[in-house]
């Protein structure tokens, strides 16, 4: 349907297979032998389906309840990945959502839903997705966050949130990932699609949990940690700093070879900015 090619793990296999036999590696083809029983060995029990199914409440007997069940009876496919203008979806996999001509939103993909997700479109593929916030989410959203607070925000920060939804597996729009910022701290190769969280947003209570006041901060201005941004250490204190907020600039601190936060710069005798001795000099644009 409209170029979208929904695949059940049975022909993921399958696929796998013709590729193993076109290869000639039938080995990798073979069963894996069953364990031999030995003399101790507990007897297998069996699982009596029909009994579970009594324990289960009378309207959960029912064809049409049974979430693994559809309408007609027979079995429900789980589907674990599909294929759209030549790129492969997987469950689980992050996503961008076409909002726009212009811009994407940022989701996780949860499940695959071949047909019948839309009684308008029953024929019409469907997937389920968890939302990811970015900073301008929460212009439309009540959040309380002050204008300090926002300056804290990654043009790539991204927040985990408790609501899902179901659209129409046409708005899919590529892949990118979502990292935490421990693993995108330092992360090499990363790119436009690259995002990162350390929070989470409960769209019912309206809060960012952890709060922001408990967000790692670094600076003497307070502003949250932005991995994006370019820190310098003090080679006195070792005290991680903006370079503005220290009286310095990133251009002066790109071509030293020495940096001293302000405090530190009174207390070495002769010394004054833009005047540096060679020494362990470190800068970051994300810390270690």
């Amino acid at each position: 349907y409209m170029g979208i090619q929904v695949m059940a793990e049975r022909e993921i296999i399958q696929e796998k297979k013709r590729e193993l036999r076109s290869t000639g590696d039938t080995k990798a083809l073979e069963p894996p032998k069953a364990k031999k029983c030995e003399e101790n060995d507990p007897p297998l029990q069996q699982s009596n389906e029909e009994d579970k199914k009594d324990d289960l409440p009378d309207e959960e007997k029912e064809i049409g309840n049974d979430p693994k069940i559809d309408s007609s009876g027979k079995a429900k496919q789980k589907f674990s990945q599909l294929k759209f203008k030549g790129i492969i979806y997987k469950v689980r996999d992050y996503v961008f959502i076409r909002e726009s001509k212009k811009t994407n939103m940022v989701a996780q993909l949860i499940t695959i839903i071949e047909k019948g997700g839309d009684a308008d479109h029953p024929k019409r593929p469907m997937i389920e997705v968890k939302w990811y916030y970015k900073k301008d989410d929460f212009e439309r959203d009540t959040v309380g966050l002050t204008k300090k607070d926002k300056q804290s925000l990654g043009d790539n920060e991204v927040f985990d949130t408790n609501y899902t939804s179901k659209i129409y597996a046409d708005l899919l729009n590529g892949k990118c990932r979502v990292w935490t910022l421990k693993e995108y701290d330092g992360q090499p190769g990363l790119g436009p699609n690259d995002f990162y969280t350390r929070a989470s947003y409960n769209i019912s209570t309206k809060s960012i949990e952890p709060p922001m006041e408990k967000w790692e901060r670094l600076c003497k201005c307070r502003l949250a940690m932005d991995p994006n941004d370019m820190y310098a250490v003090c080679d006195k204190c070792n005290v991680w700093y903006h370079p503005e907020c220290v009286g310095s600039s990133k251009e002066e601190v790109r071509k030293s070879e020495t940096f001293y936060c302000d405090d530190c710069l009174k207390s070495i005798k002769g010394a004054k900015r833009g005047q540096f001795t060679i020494s362990n000099f470190q800068i970051v644009f994300s810390i270690m």
